[in-house]
């Protein structure tokens, strides 16, 4: 009797476990890939749009705490060149 009943719990105590690897074990996952949609910009681009803002937080130091006007629009420039090659449209410019 005991023995039935020390083999009906190893039963039940391992039914989740071979319930568990009845569904197998995911195969071997492919590297996450950028797949584009309408809110997450591209790895590329926010790789840029990160250097360029380096860069005006650089230059502006550089400038004594304020852009120069040249600074400015070359910077400017920079930034609506970006958003073209990407079609990104993140609504943000350069601040003087």
């Amino acid at each position: 009797m005991r023995l039935r009943i020390l083999a009906l719990a190893a039963t039940v105590l391992a039914a989740p476990a071979s319930a568990q690897m009845s569904m197998g074990t995911p195969g071997n996952y492919a590297p996450t890939q950028y797949l584009p949609d309408d809110r997450t910009p591209p790895p590329a681009y926010t790789k840029a749009f990160t250097a360029l803002a380096e860069k005006v937080v650089h230059t502006r130091a550089a400038d004594g705490g304020k852009l120069t006007p040249e600074h400015f629009a070359s910077l400017q420039q920079e930034l609506v060149a970006l958003n073209r090659k990407y079609r990104a449209h993140p609504g943000v410019e350069v601040q003087p």
